[in-house]
């Protein structure tokens, strides 16, 4: 009888402070402004096909996912659309450990980094391809960053909300329309 006490007592902390861990990731992710809500799984690769994230010569040199969350998108790129390099940011401590296990479990770490840091202090220089599931106020603000940052000819692809006023800041658009039930706005730095 004691013994059952002591093991639902064990289950209920480790449900507690299991709990508690994703509800701290989730104010950290509010605080940040971009919460946790991944892309159906289903949906990406009508995003990809659309953004034509894999060229006829192969797959893009590099990806970066900027709000990584579990990484299901870096994944895609990388099993599905032949991107060689994927790198992830994600601020939010949950979906980032949730993102380093499934890159473990996919066999995927020679491909894929996930890094825990809030991509606007991040060096981003180095991306040929950018992506971009976050609200408008943050689209923004990473696209006075890219603009910055990115080379010519450089990708940034975002899906649901576009970048104000690209040609002021050093993008041009190349493509807008719907991939399922998203809109998808495809940029090319000049």
């Amino acid at each position: 009888m004691l013994v059952i006490l002591i093991a639902e007592l064990v289950f209920f902390l480790v449900v507690l402070v299991f709990a508690s861990f994703v509800l701290y990731s989730l104010m950290v992710s509010q605080f940040y402004g971009a919460p946790y809500v991944p892309l159906p799984r289903k949906s990406l690769k009508a995003i990809f096909d659309f953004a034509e994230l894999n060229p006829p010569a192969g797959g893009a040199e590099n990806f970066y996912d900027l709000g990584a969350g579990d990484a299901r998108v870096l994944i895609k790129a990388v099993n599905d659309f032949s991107v060689k390099e994927a790198v992830g940011y994600e601020v939010a401590h949950w979906p980032y450990w949730k993102a380093k296990f499934m890159v473990r479990h996919y066999g995927l770490d020679d491909k894929i980094k996930v890094i825990r840091q809030d991509f606007l202090g991040a060096d981003l220089s180095g991306a040929k391809t950018v992506f971009m599931y976050l609200f408008d106020k943050l689209v923004q603000k990473a696209a006075l960053k890219l603009a910055r940052e990115l080379g010519p000819g450089a990708k940034v692809v975002c899906v649901s909300f576009s970048i104000k006023n690209p040609e002021a800041i050093g993008f041009r658009l190349k493509k807008q329309g719907k991939a399922g039930s998203f809109s998808v706005f495809v940029y090319e730095k000049a």
